[in-house]
C-alpha cells in the first residue's frame, strides 16, 4: 500500500537531514536549514576549479571595468600599490656571511649596487618599465584580475641576461581542459600539471582573434620555469586566481548606479522645472505665436517676471535630491565596501571627518598589519623569484665577480618593503627612545617599521658629520648621553647606604640626601 504523500516527504526530510529528532537538530545545522526565507540560497559544493572555470572570465572583464569607471576602485588600486609597492619599491639588503658568521662587507656591497642598477633601469623585454615600474603594474593586474603570469627571457639581448614580459591572462587557454589519460599529464584551464598538481607548461594563444572567433589564432605552450604565476588561492588544488574584488563587486556596481542616479537627480532639482496647465481651457487665451503639436515654453531670465495669459497656471515641479539619508546610505556601503577589501573607510573614501587621533591610530594600525602581509606575500611571491633569476644570469655572465662558495649563500637577503611615518611623531619617538634605552628594541628594528636603511642613516650622520667639520659648523639638537657616575661616586653611595642602615633612614632619604649634597659640591 503506498503512503500518503505527506508521509512519504517527511520520512524523506528525516533521511536528509539526518537521525536527529527536528527539536534537537545540532546548532551548525541551521545555516542548512531550507526556509521560506533563504530559498533563493543556491549553493552547491564545487572542486576549486570548476568554483572558477565558469565565473573567472567574466569576473575578470567585469573587474577590468570597474577599474576604468569605478573611483573606488582605482582608489583601493593606488593604496595597494602606494603601501605595498611603495614610491621607490622594494629594497634589498644583502646578509652575506663568512664562515665565521660576520657579514662580509664587499660582497654585500657588491650586490646591493649591482642589484640597484639592474632595478633602477628597463628589465622589460619592450625596454618601457623598469623592475618598480613592472612591479606596481603585476601587483596590480594580480588583484584586478586575480592572477598575473610574468614570463622570463634569457639571453644577451637582456640587460645583465634576463627581462621579463607580462603575459595577458586571456592568452592563457582557459578553455583547455583535459583529464590524464594515455600517460598524458593532466591540463587545467590551460595549466599542464604533473599527478602532484606542480604546473609543468602553461598553454597559451599567440592573439586574441581566437577569444571571440574560436579560430583564427595559434597556440604555443610556456614551461613553467619561464613563468611567474602570481595569484592568492582562496582553495587547495586551485589552479587559476579569481579578482580580489569578487566579494565587494555587485556592491561598488550598485552604489556607482545609485550616485549617478542621485547626481541627475540633484541637476534636475537645481533646474526647477514645472509645466504650463490650462485651469480654465474654455476662457485660455493663446499662448504665443505656438505652432502645431509644439511644446509650450517660457524663457526664464534671472530677476525676470513674465505674466502668464488669461486661464493659464504654472505647476511648479521641484523634486528633493539628494535626500537627507544620502550621505549617510553611501557611508554605510562604502564600509561594507572598505571592509570586504580591507582597507580602512577613511582611506578608501578619504573621508577624515570626524576622525581623531586614537580612532585613526587603531583604524591604521590594523590596516597597517594587512598592508605587511601583503608586502610579505609579494616578496614570496615575485621579488625572490625576480632575484634568484638575475642573480644566475648576473653571475653566470660575468657581471657580478664574487668568490667562489655555495651559491645559495649568496641568496641570503633582507628585503626592505616601504614602512611608514607616525601617526603622532613627538609620542612615537619618544616610545623609540625609551623601547631602545631600556634595551626592548633596536635601532635597526625601529628604522626597518619606518622603511629605512639603519646602515644608510649611519651613513648619512656620518657624512653630515664630516660636512659640519669642514665648515666648522657646530650641529645643535644632538641629544648628550647621560654622564656615567664615577667610581668616587659609586663608593659614596655604598657607604651611604651602610651609613643609612646603621640610622634606620630609609633608602629614598638617603638617596635624595646624597643626590643633593653632590650637585652642591659640583
Amino acid at each position: 500500500m503506498r503512503r500518503p504523500l505527506k508521509v512519504r516527504i517527511a520520512r524523506a526530510w528525516r533521511e536528509l537531514l539526518g537521525p536527529w529528532p527536528a527539536t534537537e537538530f545540532p546548532a551548525e545545522s541551521k545555516g542548512s536549514d531550507l526556509t521560506r526565507l533563504i530559498l533563493d540560497w543556491v549553493a552547491a559544493c564545487m572542486s576549486p576549479d570548476d568554483e572558477v572555470r565558469g565565473s573567472a572570465k567574466t569576473l575578470r572583464a567585469r573587474a577590468r571595468e570597474l577599474h576604468r569607471t569605478n573611483g573606488y576602485v582605482a582608489s583601493y588600486l593606488n593604496l595597494l600599490d602606494v603601501n605595498v609597492i611603495g614610491p621607490n619599491g622594494i629594497g634589498l639588503e644583502s646578509k652575506v656571511r663568512d664562515n665565521d658568521g660576520d657579514l662580509n662587507r664587499g660582497i654585500n656591497k657588491k650586490i646591493e649596487e649591482a642589484w640597484k642598477r639592474y632595478a633602477e633601469n628597463p628589465v622589460t623585454v619592450d625596454g618601457k618599465m623598469n623592475l618598480h615600474e613592472y612591479a606596481s603594474m603585476a601587483l596590480t593586474t594580480t588583484s584586478n584580475d586575480g592572477e598575473a603570469f610574468t614570463r622570463i627571457w634569457r639571453g644577451d639581448e637582456f640587460p645583465d641576461g634576463v627581462g621579463f614580459e607580462g603575459v595577458d591572462a586571456d592568452l592563457i587557454d582557459e578553455k583547455l581542459t583535459r583529464r590524464a589519460v594515455d600517460g598524458e599529464p593532466e591540463i587545467r584551464m590551460g595549466v599542464e600539471v604533473n599527478r602532484f598538481g606542480k604546473p609543468i607548461r602553461y598553454h597559451a594563444r599567440t592573439g586574441y582573434g581566437s577569444l571571440f572567433s574560436g579560430a583564427g589564432e595559434g597556440s604555443y605552450t610556456i614551461p613553467a620555469s619561464d613563468i611567474i604565476h602570481t595569484m592568492r588561492g582562496r582553495r587547495v588544488n586551485q589552479t587559476r586566481g579569481v579578482t580580489w574584488l569578487g566579494p565587494a563587486m555587485i556592491s561598488l556596481k550598485m552604489l556607482d548606479g545609485y550616485e549617478e542616479s542621485e547626481l541627475v537627480a540633484a541637476r534636475v532639482s537645481a533646474a526647477k522645472m514645472g509645466f504650463f496647465q490650462a485651469s480654465q481651457p474654455e476662457n485660455a487665451s493663446e499662448f504665443g505665436p505656438q505652432a502645431a503639436n509644439e511644446p509650450i515654453e517660457m524663457n526664464a531670465n534671472p530677476g525676470t517676471l513674465e505674466q502668464l495669459p488669461i486661464g493659464w497656471e504654472f505647476k511648479e515641479w521641484s523634486p528633493d535630491h539628494p535626500t537627507s539619508q544620502f550621505s549617510a546610505f553611501v557611508k554605510g556601503n562604502l564600509r561594507k565596501i572598505a571592509t570586504t577589501l580591507g582597507v580602512s573607510y577613511n582611506a578608501l573614501a578619504s573621508d577624515l571627518e570626524g576622525v581623531n587621533y586614537s580612532s585613526m591610530r587603531s583604524g591604521m594600525a590594523i590596516e597597517r598589519e594587512t598592508w605587511k602581509k601583503l608586502q610579505q606575500w609579494w616578496i614570496r611571491q615575485f621579488m625572490q623569484r625576480v632575484f634568484r633569476e638575475w642573480l644566475v644570469s648576473a653571475l653566470t655572465r660575468g657581471i657580478l665577480v664574487l668568490d667562489a662558495r655555495e651559491f645559495s649563500r649568496f641568496l641570503a637577503v633582507k628585503w626592505c618593503p616601504r614602512g611608514w611615518q607616525a601617526v603622532d611623531p613627538l609620542k612615537d619617538t619618544q616610545a623609540a627612545v625609551m623601547g631602545i634605552s631600556w634595551g626592548l628594541t633596536s635601532r635597526t628594528r625601529v628604522l626597518a617599521e619606518q622603511g629605512l636603511d639603519p646602515e644608510d642613516v649611519i651613513e648619512e650622520l656620518e657624512d653630515e658629520a664630516e660636512i659640519a667639520k669642514e665648515h666648522k659648523v657646530k650641529i645643535t639638537g644632538t641629544p648628550k648621553p647621560t654622564a656615567l657616575a664615577s667610581d668616587e661616586d659609586e663608593e659614596d653611595e655604598e657607604d651611604e647606604e651602610v651609613e643609612a642602615k646603621e640610622n634606620g633612614k630609609s633608602r629614598a632619604a638617603v638617596v635624595a640626601a646624597a643626590l643633593a649634597e653632590r650637585r652642591r659640591r659640583r
